[in-house]
């Protein structure tokens, strides 16, 4: 297992796993490589965008339940979390939590600062959270500026909680130590797990749902009530004593590999709670798995399945129909690795070529060592397909589209919708095709943005890139280093 719960922070994924962020070819090429051990990933010479892993981290730490961040380092290092706090009042409405705003102060360092250091703003910041906010949790969290000038936090944690009656969690996640953003998952899980997960005192009919926003929280609620399992939803809402409570759980799960490998293995390795790494729900096969892992846990096989042949008669006559429409339908697909290639098969299901995916990183292995497995099911019947990889390099993905021509494009996050409409092509954003229902929902949404294109067609008329003919027809390769 790669995960080392050890030390005050986590190693960055290229470390760690060896992710990469640059590779171009077939998907047999990239897990063969990836698993042999001998896939090299390239640097670029320049960058048009990228996205940091210190802001993924403080996005998963501050919808804590009743958590205060405060971040050592510049203002604009957390000035992010006002699009993170529309997300989660969107999702809040959703699932019916309350909500109100994300608390994260930032201590403001200055040019000063990083000559004379600012150890002292940190005290006076959380001080102030305490009495502002009185949460059940604080976190620090570092950046690149406060890591460099080398303050000392560990130091300053020991001192603020003789004083402070509650948790006081440091959380290492300087965005300049890991390029890839997906590193922020495994810096908060590691300082959670170090600071609020418990030994187990007794084991329960729980399951940890390690997931982003929970947008089908009461449908993953009513799942596990029918094989005689509960939820305990991470981070999301997640209580101090959710996550003392953690290791006490049969098992953990997730709808994203990426998001959720960090944590769910250290849970296994530490406290032999299952983490079903293989399958997270995703479309019709990857929920059948999915579901019937579960329900072995409690002996209710016979009831799952009961549950799936139910889905089956409800919602394959709507499948077939829509696969009927798609037929000629070719999609790329444009999103993180936890995502990009276990789509490919959900579109299948649903009808749909995907002739083309771009994945923001890729990990050949994750955080055990029979994750291997997980990638050979996945390539499964498409091993040809062509691949790239590239951290949100969008002049790249603007090639690719120009490329391969798809009739849709699929995406997720890191601005790629944005300049996919650019060209003048649909966009379909997608949240996770969870079960029957979400593949039905995604058939449906991909099917509306097809039926009327006249919006993206002319605002791709409208909206054209600055790229000189010269950039355009270089190679990407000579991009390189």
């Amino acid at each position: 297992m790669k995960t080392a719960v050890i030390g005050s922070e986590s190693l960055g994924r290229e470390r760690r796993i060896k992710s990469v962020t640059c590779y171009e070819g077939n998907l047999k090429d990239l897990t063969e490589k990836g698993c042999s051990g001998c896939l090299k990933g390239g640097k670029r010479c320049l960058s048009t965008a990228t996205f940091c892993s210190h802001l993924t981290a403080l996005d998963e730490l501050s919808v804590v339940k009743n958590a205060v961040v405060v971040d050592h380092g510049p203002i604009g290092c957390s000035s992010g979390m006002m699009r993170w706090t529309l997300n989660y009042r969107m999702e809040s409405l959703v699932t019916g939590e309350p909500f109100g705003d994300l608390n994260v102060l930032s201590t403001n360092l200055s040019e000063s600062d990083t000559v004379f250091g600012a150890i002292n703003k940190l005290y006076d910041t959380v001080r102030e959270a305490y009495r502002r906010h009185n949460p059940e949790v604080i976190y620090i969290t570092s950046t690149c500026m406060s890591s460099t000038i080398g303050e000392d936090f560990e130091s300053a944690v020991d001192v603020l909680r003789e004083e402070i009656p509650v948790p006081i969690v440091f959380v290492g996640c300087a965005g300049a130590k890991s390029k890839i953003w997906a590193s922020g998952f495994d810096s908060e899980q590691h300082a959670n797990f170090k600071n609020l997960i418990k030994p187990p005192k007794e084991k329960r009919n729980t399951v940890n749902i390690i997931e982003f926003l929970h947008h089908h929280k009461q449908y993953t609620i009513d799942l596990l009530d029918r094989i005689g399992l509960k939820p305990l939803f991470f981070n999301a809402h997640a209580t101090v004593e959710d996550f003392a409570h953690a290791s006490e759980s049969i098992a953990s799960t997730g709808v994203c590999n990426v998001k959720a490998s960090y944590l769910g293995s250290a849970l296994e390795k530490e406290y032999g709670v299952k983490y079903l790494a293989d399958d997270y729900g995703m479309g019709i096969a990857g929920f059948e798995r999915w579901y019937l892992k579960l329900a072995e846990l409690t002996g209710s096989e016979d009831i799952a399945r009961e549950y799936i042949a139910s889905e089956h008669e409800k919602y394959d006559p709507i499948l077939e129909d829509y696969r009927q429409k798609f037929k000629g339908v070719k999609a790329m697909i444009i999103m993180g690795s936890g995502y990009a290639f276990e789509l490919v098969r959900v579109l299948s299901e649903i009808g749909i070529d995907v002739v083309h995916t771009n994945s923001f990183h890729y990990d050949p292995v994750l955080d055990r060592d029979d994750d291997k497995d997980y990638m050979k099911r996945v390539t499964q019947d498409i091993e040809d397909l062509p691949v790239s990889i590239s951290d949100a390099q969008h002049f790249e993905t603007i090639k690719r589209i120009e490329k391969y021509k798809p009739d849709v494009i699929i995406t997720r996050v890191h601005g790629a919708q944005t300049i996919a409409l650019k060209t003048g092509t649909p966009v379909v954003n997608v949240l996770a095709a969870f079960g029957f229902p979400g593949t039905v929902d995604l058939a449906e949404y991909i099917y509306e943005e097809l039926q009327n294109k006249n919006f993206v067609k002319k605002f791709g008329e409208h909206c054209g890139f600055s790229f000189t003919e010269k950039f355009k027809n270089e190679n990407d390769k000579s991009f390189i280093v």
